[in-house]
Formats: C-alpha cells, structure tokens, sequence
C-alpha cells in the first residue's frame, strides 16, 4: 500500500481522499494553511511548516483545485524534493490520445 499525504482540505481534496481511500491508497495525514475537521486524518502543517522526514515516506496528492494556486504549490514542493502521484481511478475510462502529467 502507498502511503499518500493530500495537501488542500476542501472539496477537491475530500473528493480526492475519496478516491484514494477506494483505491487502496494509506492516507497518513493532510497539509493546509491550517487545521480542520478533515475526516480522521492528521494535520500535518503547511507546505512551509511540515515534517521534512515526510518527504521519504509518502508521497504527495494535490486536492487543491484553484488553477493557480495549484501550480503554485506544485512548484514550491517540487522544489523540496516532493513526490506527486499521478492518480486514475481504477474505474476511470482514458482515451488512447490522452496524455497525463505528473500530479494529475
């Protein structure tokens, strides 16, 4: 099972825990500006005050679905050495012409 921490708590991000949970993914905790009720899930900090251990042992799911926002994030994490999944559900349908990135 691969361990997954979900940075955002709102709704992409509880839609994205979802997903996730269905797929089999373990969920260690989430990462926002700050803590709320989010499920069972730890509150790990922000994406400027988090455990840096973390970064060995999960990788990342963006549930952050403001465009620029997003691509904000992405940048400053990936410039720490983060991981992103590229997540499809086992149910999804893609086209052979689709062409998916990382952190999708």
């Amino acid at each position: 099972m691969k361990n997954v921490i979900i940075i955002g708590a709102g709704g992409f991000a509880r839609e994205l825990y979802s997903y996730l949970k269905d797929a089999n993914y373990e969920i260690i905790g989430y990462i926002d500006i700050q803590e709320n009720n989010f499920f069972d899930l730890k509150y790990l900090g922000n994406e400027d005050n988090f455990d840096k251990k973390l970064i060995q042992k999960a990788s990342f799911a963006l549930g952050v679905g403001q465009i620029n926002l997003r691509k904000k994030i992405l940048v400053k994490l990936s410039k720490k050495s983060c991981n992103f999944i590229t997540f499809i559900h086992p149910q999804s349908f893609v086209s052979k012409e689709a062409k998916i990135g990382q952190g999708v």
